[in-house]
């Protein structure tokens, strides 16, 4: 690795987003960055964070302790890869971004869930979908959704988005998430 193979988190880490090591994985820098990182790469009319995007799902679209745990972190690895709009991401130039995505968000859930996680991923991933249709239906992404947007119809919203600091939804991440954990530690230990 040469010295442009890291970056420095939050808490001041050493990390190298393609040769990440579990024990650099910090819960403080995931939710600080995801309380910073704009959803829809910023084109929408408020500031709706990933973290923020992360407690809706975990809150509103997960029940029980796993689901929820699950949710919030589903996006956790953007906090060191960031994201990339869809039509790249998807690219195959770009499979190696995709690679290193699951890499690291298994190196993740690895790190901080207790349970068998696989299995659960396509239930998240299907509730993530979802919560797309409800986040563009309630009007405060876009003012007018393009008509090609693939999205699920959802009506009326379940949810009703309205922005929120980044400071808040940080401390609200990090208190979601001691709380989803206390109760892992009571139901699996670990």
């Amino acid at each position: 690795m040469t010295g442009s193979d890291w970056i420095q988190t939050y808490t001041g880490k050493k990390f190298f987003p393609l040769d990440p090591d579990p024990e650099m994985i910090c819960i403080e820098d995931i939710a600080h960055s995801l309380s910073q990182l704009c959803r829809y790469n910023g084109h929408s009319k408020i500031f709706y964070s990933v973290a923020q995007h992360s407690l809706l799902l975990s809150r509103e679209l997960c029940s029980g302790w796993q689901y929820a745990l699950m949710a919030l972190l589903h996006d956790a690895s953007e906090a060191y890869l960031s994201d990339l709009p869809r039509p790249l991401k998807m690219h195959p130039q770009f499979d190696f971004y995709r690679e290193a995505e699951a890499r690291l968000q298994s190196m993740i859930y690895g790190r901080y869930l207790r349970f068998e996680w696989a299995n659960i991923e396509k239930h998240i991933s299907e509730r993530d979908h979802l919560l797309l249709g409800y986040e563009l239906a309630s009007g405060a992404i876009f003012e007018e959704l393009h008509p090609d947007f693939d999205a699920p119809n959802v009506n009326p919203p379940m949810i009703d988005l309205y922005e929120r600091s980044p400071e808040i939804i940080e401390y609200e991440f990090l208190s979601e998430f001691n709380r989803l954990s206390a109760r892992q530690q009571t139901e699996v230990g670990g």
